[in-house]
């Protein structure tokens, strides 16, 4: 049971050529890599936009309860179904239609998918709750990056299917990336680079004309909005596209800062997990929005602090709370990064495989 069919809702093919030339770090494929080097044979096939089925999932996903996944992507996996052993979905909407299929016999491959966001948000959360019900069963298990998604998995599924994982960084890569920056000054008091789920109007007004000096890197779609509050303490550049920034270059802005700070919206998303896995790899404190579904708790933890949504005094404050205990925190973030990593969350994934009769 090595041969393992992934499914995900950007290009796999891509992200591994991406980590193979040090573009990026390796937790951004969700233990994929690991796998390889641990011997399973990775199948991955990207989607077709061009095809029928991609055309006709998408049409459905605008109906409200009719998302049922990325459909080319499914009707490929059935099409060859004979080359693999069990499905990974490291995005959980992916294998929802083969997870129907799976419950009621019409399709006979273990499915294993990965939950990032809740899925009952929005208007018609108690309805989805009833639509998900065959698609979660119909997986062999269901974990998730949040225990109060697992929590919430379970409840659809009426069946302990879900677990949390703990994601962590591939520690090598930053490793790697900072001694080439070791001698770097700190040019910044905080750090925030981010583009989804992220509050920075709120995080701007709090820190503007202050002696803080902070750092600021976010799409353009905020300048309107956030001009008017910048001011001299403050430096921001606006980015256009991914390709703006590679991860080196963001690694190394890291280096030349104290805090990593993730202004939040108040939004039912795990939004800033990603920053904080790359806070663990730097070796640097956290200073973000308060998110009930990211386990890995900064204040709890002992690698920075939390701010609650609209309290924004407490920006302020804990900062400078946060800069007085640099020593702190630095000598704490070693042991942070022995509990959270990729290699962590890789050991806790092949757990699950290996139920897989």
């Amino acid at each position: 049971m090595n041969r393992v069919l992934v499914l995900n809702n950007y290009s796999i093919t891509r992200v591994l050529n991406e980590v193979k030339n040090h573009k990026k770090p390796s937790h951004h494929l969700y233990g994929v890599m690991q796998l390889k080097e641990m011997g399973y044979e990775i199948i991955t096939f990207d989607t077709n936009v061009q095809s029928v089925y991609y055309k006709l999932g998408r049409l459905l996903s605008k109906i409200p309860l009719c998302n049922i996944g990325d459909l080319y992507l499914q009707v490929k996996a059935i099409q060859t179904k004979t080359s693999y052993d069990f499905i990974y979905a490291p995005c959980q909407d992916v294998t929802i239609l083969l997870g129907v299929l799976n419950y009621f016999n019409l399709f006979k491959k273990p499915i294993i998918a990965l939950a990032h966001h809740p899925f009952l948000k929005g208007r018609f959360r108690k309805l989805r709750r009833y639509s998900l019900y065959f698609s979660t069963r119909g997986h062999h298990q269901f974990p998730s990056l949040s225990s109060q998604v697992a929590a919430q998995i379970n409840l659809i599924a009426k069946k302990n299917i879900s677990c949390y994982l703990s994601w962590g960084p591939d520690l090598g890569y930053y490793s790697s990336v900072k001694q080439l920056h070791a001698d770097t000054a700190k040019k910044y008091d905080l750090i925030a680079i981010g583009r989804t789920g992220r509050d920075y109007l709120s995080f701007i007004k709090a820190i503007s004309n202050t002696t803080l000096k902070v750092g600021i890197y976010c799409n353009r779609v905020f300048k309107k909005e956030l001009d008017p509050f910048i001011s001299s303490n403050i430096f921001i550049q606006y980015l256009e596209s991914d390709e703006d920034f590679n991860y080196k270059q963001i690694v190394q802005l890291y280096t030349q800062s104290n805090i990593l700070a993730i202004p939040l919206t108040n939004d039912d998303s795990l939004c800033g997990l990603t920053s904080v896995t790359d806070a663990i790899g730097c070796s640097m404190p956290v200073l973000m929005t308060y998110n009930k579904y990211i386990d890995l708790d900064p204040q709890k933890n002992n690698f920075g602090d939390v701010v609650e949504y609209g309290n924004s005094e407490e920006w302020i404050r804990k900062a400078y709370q946060i800069l007085n205990r640099m020593p702190d925190f630095t000598n704490s973030m070693p042991k942070i990064a022995n509990d959270f990593n990729v290699n962590i969350f890789t050991d806790q994934l092949v757990k699950i495989f290996q139920t897989i009769k």
